[in-house]
């Protein structure tokens, strides 16, 4: 890494260095090192912002806001997601606002902001259908499963998850995220079942 990054800001090649910064902060962060990766991310996002990127700054932004949240902070992970919604907005970069929307489902729900969240989630699903991005319309669906549970609407809960399990066995190669699925769906069809006796 810090070859690569040495390499990058001697040619002069500030955006390349800035791909080098996040991708290492998604390293990191994976491996624990929360606090190293929010700093590589805050230095990607302003390489990316120097540079006039504004979808590289918004990337950098979303990956900060993972890297926020792995460390329990919450609000500052919803303002880098909205800070990257805002300016995927701003380019029409429909997917980008999409990833963006996810993860502000998940810093909201992490407060308790569930309206919010759905909302979120709402707005990600049409942006991935829209997109023809169907892993990113699954995830939506699942997260929209999991907000419904949360509020104790388990019918409407195994409903999305139904869309979510339907679309990861279409898409095959997600194993992990489908045996999360079918894991909350029964989860919700037993709470449903239960409600209802």
């Amino acid at each position: 890494f810090q070859e690569s990054l040495a390499v990058c800001q001697q040619a002069n090649i500030p955006w390349t260095a800035a791909n080098v910064l996040q991708l290492s902060a998604w390293l990191r962060t994976s491996q624990g090192e929360a606090a190293r990766a929010r700093e590589m991310a805050l230095q990607a996002s302003a390489l990316q912002q120097a540079t006039g990127d504004v979808n590289g700054e918004a990337a950098a932004l979303n990956t900060l806001g993972k890297v926020e949240s792995d460390l329990g902070n919450h609000e500052q992970a919803e303002a880098a997601y909205a800070r990257a919604w805002a300016l995927c907005r701003q380019t029409g970069h429909r997917v980008g606002q999409a990833q963006a929307l996810t993860g502000l489902f998940g810093a909201c729900m992490r407060q308790g902001k569930v309206e919010t969240a759905v909302a979120h989630a709402q707005a990600s699903l049409q942006l991935n259908r829209d997109a023809g991005n169907r892993l990113g319309e699954a995830i939506a669906c699942h997260n929209l499963g999991y907000a419904w549970a949360a509020q104790h609407d388990h019918r409407q809960a195994a409903d999305y998850y139904r869309q979510a399990l339907a679309i990861y066995e279409a898409l095959g190669g997600n194993e992990a995220r489908m045996e999360n699925t079918r894991r909350h769906l029964a989860e919700s069809l037993q709470a449903e079942a239960a409600g209802s006796d």
